[in-house]
């Protein structure tokens, strides 16, 4: 899987030749096509804080307060040449222009560095963990690692001045390592994406800024790999309405709009506010077991299940005859007529069970 990355901010020269906001950097051999996409889409290569704000002056006698500014994360899939192109990106404030790199006297804030990654492959779950700064990968990371707007930050000093060039790597997922993680709040969103994805409406999800990129890559991670592909996601959502462009739309405390309830699916995270079921209540603490005990074959088992219509389909049953059930389904000799109630509705299951191929 090739993954190619592309730079983009304001710059006194970018690729194309011109002063100003532009791609300055790229993996070689990028298709032309993506760097085009990115150039020509506002929502891939555009930062925007909401009420967020600190004084200029504020941030040049502190320069490390620029990481307060909240960060944005999208997932999105474009159309290039008609075929699917798969976006991963992140937008930093990098706040003044790059002029202020070389005089040290700021004039326009504004300036901003969005990285961006596509491939016309789906990405591998365990490529979002690229959001996580729980998850270090040396080998894959977002640039800049330090975005203060200070000449003394060498990385900012050469992404905002130097050269445009194509050195920068063609990246894969091979070697990347993202173990699952027992993350409350990201449970959460699991739980309530499940339902949600029954109301075949947008999804709004109000989370921490500070919080929010460790646990969509957690929540990224452990979805089934199924589902992965189309859970599109804004991080850092600060239009009026929901994303069009994407899912799932996360929002943070400073997000400039409302949000209505009848035109999206509303998951508030920040104030515990969200809908709960009996599949959450029968196979959650399973699920978390599962997590504890760093067993990833069974919590997919697990998660695959909950995702499935059997689990809807069984919520009459207790919980035991819920359990029952899935262990017969991954193991028959873990299902004995010895565990089970005579009950004619665990057999109806069954029969549909078999009747559908089961689920794996």
């Amino acid at each position: 899987m090739k993954i190619y990355q592309i730079i983009y901010n304001s710059a006194p020269s970018t690729l194309s030749g011109g002063t100003g906001f532009g791609v300055t950097r790229i993996s070689e051999g990028t298709p032309k096509e993506y760097m085009e996409t990115v150039k020509n889409s506002s929502a891939l290569r555009t930062y925007k804080a909401g009420k967020f704000n600190i004084a200029s002056d504020a941030l040049v006698k502190s320069p490390e307060r620029i990481f307060e500014y909240p960060v944005g994360y999208y997932y999105k899939v474009v159309q290039v040449k008609e075929k699917p192109v798969y976006v991963l990106g992140r937008l930093v404030n990098a706040c003044f222009d790059h002029s202020f790199y070389v005089t040290g006297k700021y004039t326009r804030p504004g300036n901003y560095v969005a990285h961006v990654l596509m491939s016309e492959q789906p990405f591998d779950k365990k490529v979002f963990s690229l959001l996580s700064d729980e998850v270090k990968n040396e080998n894959i990371h977002f640039i800049p690692k330090d975005w203060t707007p200070s000449q003394a930050n060498a990385e900012m000093v050469e992404l905002m001045t130097g050269k445009p060039n194509d050195s920068m790597p063609v990246l894969s997922d091979e070697s990347i390592d993202f173990p699952l993680a027992l993350d409350a709040k990201a449970l959460d969103l699991l739980f309530s994406y499940r339902l949600a994805l029954k109301e075949n409406k947008a999804i709004m999800v109000s989370l921490k800024d500070a919080i929010t990129a460790n646990i969509m890559a957690n929540f990224m991670n452990l979805l089934p790999d199924s589902l992965v592909k189309d859970a599109t996601f804004v991080i850092n959502h600060q239009e009026i309405s929901y994303a069009q462009d994407a899912k799932i739309s996360v929002v943070n405390e400073y997000f400039v709009g409302t949000i209505y309830p009848n035109l999206c699916t509303h998951i508030d995270l920040i104030n515990d506010n969200r809908q709960k079921d009996k599949v959450e209540e029968i196979w959650r603490p399973l699920m978390e077991q599962a997590i504890k005990d760093n067993d990833a074959v069974k919590y997919n088992k697990l998660v695959n299940w909950v995702f499935s219509p059997m689990s809807d389909d069984c919520l009459g049953l207790s919980s035991d005859l819920n359990e029952a059930l899935f262990n017969y389904s991954q193991d028959p000799s873990l299902f004995t007529l010895a565990t089970v109630d005579a009950d004619n509705e665990i057999l109806k299951v069954l029969s549909k069970y078999a009747a559908t191929g089961g689920v794996t």
